[in-house]
């Protein structure tokens, strides 16, 4: 800044009549020449938020920059804050309604002291909220979509059966454009990942769409125009979709499965969470995450040292290697692996009934006797090889006449 002042005047004079505006309406003030200050000289600071309740990351930045220690009040409040907020959202839970109502009421004290008033709680205890202020509780009159639910994050959480649901309200207009298709499409909002054989089908169609470098008003080719109509038609199946919230365990050891895939037009992967049976007789696991590939030259990459192989796939494999260790490493059949539906996309009304993707191959929940079995692997194959680095050496010899 100090250099464009330097080389404009105009600018620096613009600038200057600016930040005295700002400061005459008072949202900013000069720090005091016994204050702390740092270069530039010109040092301006906020000293209110036009926000009565926590609901901005600035507000929170705002707190810690003003020295609050949270620390010092309760260690698992500052957790919380600095883990748990999302914007202006906070998601958390507790074992128990008790631990949930004392979490509640320390957290908001803590925060009412220091100007941060927390409002609109929502649990699927009822007990929960029947404890707590009723100016804390959420307003059900004042929820779009139904009493018992709430929106945090573009996802809508029905507290009561604590499940979390798709509402899809779209009219779709009977001219199809390209800019109509996106204002469409985005409106299937799944951050979590829930849809992704969905989403993944209308990435694929951005593809196909980008390609043709229509302009933003013209309509759609036939053929697409056609294939999008289809997907609209199934856009509600969406709504019959509910996922549990909690995922029902309170186990300690949890096995992670995680797949992946990828074709010409996307790649996916998605992990599930095991819980091994409480009977006695489980078998103690060696490690408790496992990838899965149905990939055999990649399995092959990655059985071997980075070093053995050419650039491109030594930092690959190298990268993979330090987050997952070759010996987590499982093949999988493409039939079996649902990354594999990600990467290929499903239509809405496949979307509900597709079980390998909502609970994953059903070996998943018996022993590793049951798991697919591990086939020999051929490092000698084209695909492998290619990839191999060579090596030359070179053996001076002494010649003597």
């Amino acid at each position: 800044m100090e250099r464009r002042f330097q080389v404009d005047k105009d600018f620096e004079r613009q600038y200057k009549k600016f930040m005295i505006e700002y400061e005459s309406l008072g949202h900013m003030m000069p720090v005091e020449n016994n204050e702390k200050s740092m270069d530039p000289k010109n040092l301006f600071s906020s000293s209110s938020c036009c926000y009565e309740s926590i609901s901005t990351v600035f507000s929170y930045s705002l707190l810690v920059s003003n020295g609050l220690d949270l620390e010092r009040d309760d260690s698992a409040v500052s957790s919380l804050i600095k883990e748990s907020f999302y914007i202006d959202d906070l998601m958390a839970g507790a074992p128990s309604s008790e631990e949930a109502i004392s979490l509640i009421k320390t957290l908001s004290n803590i925060l009412e002291a220091r100007g941060f008033h927390l409002r609109k709680w929502r649990s699927n205890s009822s007990e929960v909220l029947s404890r707590i202020s009723s100016n804390w509780v959420g307003d059900s009159s004042n929820l779009e979509i139904h009493p018992e639910c709430s929106k945090a994050l573009g996802l809508t959480w029905n507290s009561m059966k604590d499940i979390f649901i798709f509402n899809l309200k779209v009219n779709f207009p009977d001219n199809i454009t390209k800019c109509s298709f996106l204002s469409q499409s985005a409106r299937l909002f799944d951050p979590l990942g829930f849809l992704t054989p969905c989403t993944v089908s209308i990435k694929i169609f951005y593809q196909q769409l980008w390609l043709l470098k229509l302009d933003w008003d013209s309509p759609l080719p036939e053929a697409l125009a056609t294939k999008w109509k289809t997907f609209q038609k199934e856009f509600e199946q969406v709504c019959s979709i509910h996922i549990p919230r909690w995922i029902h365990t309170t186990s300690q050891q949890i096995i992670l499965h995680g797949f992946c895939d990828a074709s010409e037009l996307a790649y996916a992967s998605v992990i599930y969470a095991v819980q091994p049976q409480a009977d006695g007789n489980t078998k103690e696991y060696d490690v408790h995450f496992y990838a899965w590939t149905d990939s055999q030259v990649v399995l092959s990459w990655l059985s071997s040292h980075p070093r053995n192989w050419k650039p491109y796939i030594a930092n690959r494999t190298s990268e993979i290697l330090d987050l997952v260790p070759a010996d987590s490493w499982r093949y999988v059949p493409t039939k079996m692996n649902p990354a594999d539906i990600a990467c290929r996309g499903l239509s809405p009304k496949e979307l509900p009934k597709c079980v390998l993707w909502w609970e994953g191959p059903q070996w998943l929940s018996c022993e590793m006797d049951s798991w697919p079995k591990q086939p020999k692997r051929n490092d000698q194959t084209s695909s492998v090889s290619k990839e191999r680095k060579r090596t030359a050496f070179s053996f001076p010899c002494g010649c003597q006449l």
